[in-house]
């Protein structure tokens, strides 16, 4: 694991030079847990998502090289719905379970 992470970089803004020369980056990160303040925590879990697109965008851009860039974004479902919560469908959720 360390030998593949020798090369990791740290997003924490709009740092274009973190994703220079990636083929892959993995976003990984996002606020989990209460917080005084949901609407502003999904916000900045969106933004941050944002940031690390634009940034991958801004380097294939200006990129020379032709290269395939991937972007693997995780999260889960605890982050977005509470414990119990049932869909509005009653089987699985999808879009209308958060507008």
């Amino acid at each position: 694991v360390k030998a593949a992470l020798q090369h990791a970089a740290e997003l924490v803004s709009n740092d274009n030079d973190a994703c220079k020369n990636s083929v892959v980056v993995y976003h990984v990160a996002s606020v989990f847990g209460p917080t005084e303040n949901h609407e502003q925590t999904a916000h900045d879990n969106v933004k941050g998502a944002e940031d690390v697109v634009r940034a991958m965008g801004s380097c294939l851009a200006l990129s020379k090289l032709k290269c395939k860039c991937r972007l693997v974004l995780t999260s889960s479902m605890a982050a977005v719905r509470a414990a119990g919560q049932v869909p509005v469908n009653g089987v699985y959720f999808t879009h209308e379970d958060w507008k």
